[in-house]
């Protein structure tokens, strides 16, 4: 009776944090520099980023299956993704390295449209990914979208409701 109950005390000490249980510790402080937008643009750019994490894993899907017709469409679709329009005064209140980052993830994915069609292969399209994703971790690392109660025309976005430049325009393509 007695050796059954030291493996349950070992058991039991490995549930037990090393610090005890303690109050959890505050969140560290927020780092990332705050990009000041509407309401409207929060919701246009997060909808655009959910849209691209949807492509990448279509990509990750057909690349692992080599199928890079569907590694195309997919890289294709997410480009496609960034030309819903985005109200007055977005792109031009941006800072310029999220702009540089977003053209770099653009022409990434373009990249990658092109070499799937002339004989790339499911490997190579998972590189090229990787290297289009730093893009992606670069600017989540670095910013966050603070959205503003009262958009004014300094705000990214400017006020709800007007539309935006082209997408060329609004990336310098």
């Amino acid at each position: 009776m007695r050796h059954f109950h030291i493996p349950l005390l070992a058991f039991a000490t490995f549930l037990v944090p090393a610090g005890g249980f303690a109050a959890p510790e505050a969140p560290p402080p927020e780092y990332r520099r705050a990009i000041p937008v509407s309401g409207e643009a929060a919701v246009r750019l997060r909808l655009e980023m959910r849209q691209y994490l949807i492509g990448v894993k279509k990509i990750v899907d057909a690349a692992g299956a080599n199928d890079m017709k569907r590694v195309a469409e997919a890289a294709r679709e997410i480009n496609r993704a960034a030309e819903h329009p985005m109200p007055e005064g977005f792109h031009a209140a941006l800072p310029d390295p999220f702009l540089q980052l977003a053209v770099a993830t653009q022409a990434g994915f373009a990249e990658m449209a092109v070499q799937a069609e002339n004989g790339g292969d499911g490997r190579t399209a998972l590189v090229h990914l990787g290297r289009v994703m730093s893009h992606c971790v670069s600017c989540h690392v670095t910013y966050r979208l603070e959205v503003m109660e009262d958009a004014s025309e300094e705000t990214p976005g400017g006020p709800p409701g007007e539309s935006a430049p082209s997408r060329p325009e609004r990336f310098g393509a």
